[in-house]
């Protein structure tokens, strides 16, 4: 039972971190994105 609990547990464990460096590069790039929006709203456009 246990070796049979290990490699399921792993893979598992894996998709666990993968999803969350998923989720945070989507965080990080909605960041970005907002930042770089904000920034060229703020900054006036050459006449």
């Amino acid at each position: 039972m246990i070796s049979n609990f290990s490699p399921t547990a792993r893979s598992s464990r894996r998709r666990r971190v993968l999803r969350a460096a998923v989720g945070s590069a989507a965080v990080t790039g909605a960041v970005l994105a907002s930042a770089a929006t904000a920034l060229a709203d703020s900054t006036p456009e050459p006449a």
